[in-house]
């Protein structure tokens, strides 16, 4: 069973989604300082989050992962969980039974009740997103380290890390208070709040998000290079941000189709870990992509790339609107990322068929948010 590890543990290496993630700090879970329980409200996960059971009750990892076997963490204790109900979805070492899932279900501030649980491969995103970007104003006359350590002390902190002039802040929830409170006192886009918990339904404009990455009607092909990585359990495609260590290591796309034997002298290998960059082709089913070639990396002649031409809204947005926008589209389905430029949101997502684009459209405006999909339709 191939773990993912959630939340800020993912978020502890520079170098992933979109640009440097500078200087993180992190904290331990301590959801009774959450900044507000959600109380009956239905919230769920964002992604898939680790349960661990070291024998005294299961947990939720909203924060840090230990990448220890078994891994460890810090979080509020899960109600209405039953292992047997997930046999074959978890994992069980020296007694701690540990499993991605994705959770839905009630917050008190100290107590996750659980509604709904799903595993790893149930979830409408495969990828973790990366953090989403607003105006990225770098002024010089303000101490971003400074802010960034300050925050340390909010409730229900999980980590808190820069880049390019903004703050991004995960904590365990917020209904909003503290997004509004930190821009009032900082300016809007200057701290951005993520929480690990957010409502099943966040659309702003009433219709429902779409909650799976869509299939695609044929054959497709991964814009530009991407990293096929197996760590000895089979191999995935990492589409999006892949962290920076050696040997890398990313969520990707499980991969099927794929025999290393067929691309001797074009990876790199790492004990049992086995890796290299290739132009991946082939079909995509909204959960696994099977691949009919692939041209490694030395071998890749890319054409070259246009500027982006990004439309002009229908609608005109504020700084705050969009920095508003740039966070709930990392909902999105199959989301790696998303940033603000001028008045466009553009997020980057797995696939695309054009529902997410329309939905999109519908929520904010034709333009205003500019979906840009990681897996290609062959023309």
């Amino acid at each position: 069973m191939r773990t993912l590890l959630a939340v800020a543990s993912l978020l502890l290496v520079a170098g992933c989604g979109n640009g440097t993630v500078d200087h993180p700090v992190q904290g331990t879970a301590d959801p009774s300082a959450s900044p507000g329980p959600a109380g009956p409200q239905l919230l769920r996960t964002r992604g898939a989050l680790e349960v661990i059971d070291r024998g005294d009750g299961p947990v939720l990892c909203v924060g840090v992962v230990a990448t220890s076997l078994p891994p460890q963490c810090d979080g509020p204790a899960l109600a209405g969980w039953s292992w047997r109900e997930h046999r074959g979805g978890f994992e069980s070492r020296a007694g701690v039974r540990f499993g991605s899932f994705a959770l839905t279900g009630t917050y008190d501030g100290d107590t996750f009740t659980v509604v709904d649980a799903g595993p790893t491969a149930d979830l409408k995103m495969l990828t973790r997103p990366g953090l989403p970007v607003s105006d990225t104003r770098g002024d010089a006359d303000v101490d971003v380290a400074g802010l960034q350590e300050s925050l340390t002390t909010v409730g229900g902190f999980l980590l808190a890390s820069h880049r390019g002039g903004v703050v991004h802040l995960e904590v365990v929830y917020d209904d909003g208070t503290l997004q509004r409170r930190l821009d009032e006192k900082y300016g809007a886009g200057r701290v951005q709040v993520r929480s690990a918990l957010v409502p099943v339904e966040q659309t702003s404009g009433g219709s429902t998000m779409p909650v799976h990455i869509p299939a695609a009607p044929g054959r497709v092909s991964t814009l530009g290079l991407a990293t096929v990585l197996d760590p000895g359990d089979g191999p995935t495609l990492c589409v999006g941000g892949v962290r920076e260590s050696y040997p890398p290591q990313c969520d990707g796309l499980p991969l099927a189709g794929w025999d290393w034997s067929d691309h001797d002298g074009t990876y790199d290998h790492s004990g049992e870990v086995r890796f290299g960059g290739y132009a991946v082709t082939g079909t995509w089913d909204g959960e696994t992509f099977t691949v009919e070639s692939a041209v490694p990396a030395a071998g890749y002649d890319p054409a070259p790339l246009a500027s982006p031409a990004y439309p002009v809204p229908a609608q005109h947005h504020t700084a705050v609107e969009l920095a508003a926008i740039a966070r709930e589209v990392t909902d999105l389905p199959g989301a790696d990322g998303s940033e603000v430029h001028g008045q466009n949101v553009v997020v980057t997502v797995v696939y695309d068929d054009g529902s997410l684009q329309r939905w999109a459209d519908r929520e904010w405006g034709d333009g205003t948010v500019v979906v840009t999909p990681l897996l290609v339709d062959e023309s």
